[in-house]
């Protein structure tokens, strides 16, 4: 098994984690959702980033719903 390979097959043991894919053979994209952005960071730190053969860790893009988004107000 590839260096690669294990780390996919770690990170795929996280609950909720899905791995993809980028053009770089060096690099993964890491996929998981959590209920806060604090939450988000904390799993980033605490479960990814120590996984054996994760070099470094980054967030890329954080999408946030906001469940009660203000709406403009009509004239």
């Amino acid at each position: 098994m590839s260096q690669r390979e294990s780390v996919i097959a770690a990170l795929a043991r996280l609950p909720g984690v899905s791995t993809f894919a980028i053009a770089d053979d060096m690099q993964l994209g890491v996929l998981f959702e959590d209920d806060s952005l604090e939450g988000a960071h904390a799993r980033l730190q605490q479960d990814v980033n120590p996984t054996p053969g994760v070099l470094a860790v980054w967030p890329v893009a954080v999408e946030l719903d906001d469940p009660d988004p203000v709406k403009p107000e009509a004239p």
